[in-house]
């Protein structure tokens, strides 16, 4: 007697496809930002998104948990220290900027993966607090097309990794 069974193999973990378009949509979303936030945001962006790719085509190991936890906690006491305490544009935009980013170190499964695109969102969004130009509205919609492309891959890339098992 043949049973056939479908087995779906680890279908939230990310693929490399998944993490380009996720370290994609964390770059062009934070771009307009860069000269207003912090002189240290773009090493740290750059630190991020290499370290995640590295990770993802394992090259080196993953930070430990309690290191990310540690480095977002210095990094959340530098920016009080540096703009202070006050709840302003500047230090909103420059929390979420640099919590979205940071949230790449963390992201492993699917839910992690949703959860920095759509907050690459309101990063988007917070660029009009800013500045309403033409040039500007373009290019934002043109992030908004590529976000919403990642999204459409981490809902639709892992059907190939349904694996078809006959005979048990």
């Amino acid at each position: 007697m043949k049973v056939t069974l479908k087995t779906k193999v680890d279908v939230y973990r990310l693929n490399r496809k998944q993490i380009i378009w996720i370290l994609l949509s964390v770059i062009i979303a934070v771009f307009p930002h860069l000269p207003r936030l912090p002189l240290w945001f773009p090493l740290l962006l750059i630190s991020a998104v290499s370290l995640r790719w590295f990770v993802a085509i394992k090259k080196i190991k993953p930070l430990p948990p309690m290191l990310v936890a540690l480095l977002t906690i210095v990094i959340f006491i530098a920016i009080i220290f540096f703009q202070g305490l006050s709840l302003n544009r500047e230090i909103s935009v420059t929390l979420l900027a640099t919590m979205t980013v940071l949230k790449l170190l963390e992201t492993w499964q699917k839910r992690d993966a949703w959860m920095v695109v759509t907050l690459c969102y309101f990063v988007i969004l917070t660029r009009f607090f800013y500045s309403q130009d033409l040039l500007l509205v373009l290019y934002l919609i043109t992030s908004v097309f590529v976000i919403t492309h990642a999204l459409f891959i981490l809902q639709h890339d892992n059907e190939k990794n349904i694996i078809k098992k006959s005979e048990i």
